[in-house]
């Protein structure tokens, strides 16, 4: 590590100061702890209060998720070439969003469960995609490690109690107060937004940034890393859907410690994302992918409390191998792909979950949570394998011919 690089990169740290910049991470905040509180209850409603089978909900992330892929490209598309118009349209994202979690106590049947996972879906594909994407576009490219790892890391920690917090409000006060309060967090969003500053997000240290935009609709040489990035959703999914019907099944006690774990790793991904930008960025992924692995396969032996928080805090604490993900891909693409190389990556996402997540229902109702979390495992570590490969070969040529 040389002195010129050490310079260049604090050079452009400063970027993370600008206004554009501090707002997109309060958005990415808002975001992240709205989800998790979200997730915390729409379960156990839909399931537990509702009554709806646990392969019908599945079936309804499917239709969120594939409502959310459909709606990738063309928000790529808005962020790689109606720049002018991006504040106005993120807004308008994250007030169809609050409007769709103050809904939520409508669903009294599988029918509407669908219609409104799936605008859900559309109104997360263009928040979720317009994050980073904004951004890597706000930041100098020389720090969009820290910068993305210090935005996400922030988000983690602010929104470690968030799932707490969102069962103790619907435990105590039900449906209709937790919507109410879920539906304010993206109506905040939605005003940090409105308060950036109108710009071409045309910084230092980019090269390349007034180059021509992208006209493809997925930046197809990321697709092989994307796909590799993909697969951990299914953990995600089964983590997020799945964790609190088998904790409340089983009475497992696993709130506290997953705050704690979920707070680490803010800190964790912080951290790494500093060192992402100083040292190559692929074993943080190796070793979130590890943790990953580790954890679902506990969960699939969880026979007693203490192995269940095991395994949760075994997934949390390591969960940063996402943001890496992103990194990894950020350096590579140009300033005129970030838009696409997004949506790719969250398109994969998409995709494996769409695939997924009816499957994983199917598993958990005929064959139980166990067999679930077995078949996860299992997963994680294929893509594990695949992505120590793809790094010492195929990313490994781009990274040289980048250099």
């Amino acid at each position: 590590m040389n002195k010129n690089k050490i310079t260049e990169y604090f050079a452009g740290i400063k970027s993370l100061l600008s206004r554009n910049a501090i707002l997109i991470m309060c958005v990415n905040v808002l975001n992240s702890f709205g989800d998790q509180f979200k997730n915390s209850y729409r379960s156990l409603y839909v399931v537990k209060e509702v009554g709806i089978s646990t392969s019908l909900f599945g079936s309804a992330l499917s239709i969120y998720l594939i409502a959310t892929m459909l709606t990738r490209t063309p928000a790529a598309m808005i962020i790689d070439r109606k720049r002018n118009l991006l504040k106005y349209l993120v807004a308008g994202e994250f007030l169809l969003k609050s409007l769709c979690w103050f809904s939520f106590p409508l669903i009294t049947n599988a029918s509407i469960m669908n219609v409104l996972f799936a605008i859900d879906g559309v109104a997360n594909a263009m928040c979720a995609t317009t994050i980073p994407a904004l951004l890597a576009m706000t930041i100098d490219k020389r720090a969009i490690g820290s910068g993305y790892a210090i935005m996400q890391g922030i988000g983690n920690l602010i929104s470690a109690n968030a799932r707490s917090i969102g069962t103790a409000l619907y435990d105590a006060k039900g449906m209709a107060i937790a919507s109410k309060v879920a539906a304010l967090i993206p109506f905040m969003a939605a005003i940090c937004v409105l308060l950036m500053k109108n710009e071409n997000y045309i910084g230092i240290g980019n090269a390349d940034r007034n180059a021509n935009q992208s006209k493809q609709l997925l930046c197809y040489k990321m697709l092989p890393l994307a796909l590799i990035a993909g697969i951990p959703m299914i953990m995600y999914h089964g983590e997020s859907n799945y964790l609190q019907l088998h904790a409340a099944d089983y009475g497992f006690e696993y709130l506290v410690p997953l705050s704690i774990a979920t707070s680490l790793d803010g800190i964790f991904t912080v951290a790494v994302g500093f060192l992402c930008d100083l040292v190559n960025p692929a074993i943080f992924a190796i070793i979130g992918l590890s943790g990953a692995t580790l954890g679902s396969f506990l969960l699939s032996i969880s026979t007693n409390n203490a192995t269940f928080v095991a395994a949760v805090c075994a997934y949390h604490a390591t969960q940063f191998f996402g943001p890496v993900f992103r990194v990894i891909g950020m350096k590579i693409v140009s300033f005129k792909e970030q838009g696409t190389y997004s949506a790719t990556m969250f398109m994969m996402n998409d995709l494996v979950g769409i695939i997924s997540n009816k499957i994983i229902g199917v598993v958990a109702e005929n064959n139980g949570y166990f067999a679930m979390w077995r078949m996860i495992s299992i997963c994680l570590l294929c893509s594990l394998i695949a992505f120590i490969i793809l790094d010492n070969t195929y990313l490994n040529r781009l990274r040289r011919n980048n250099s």
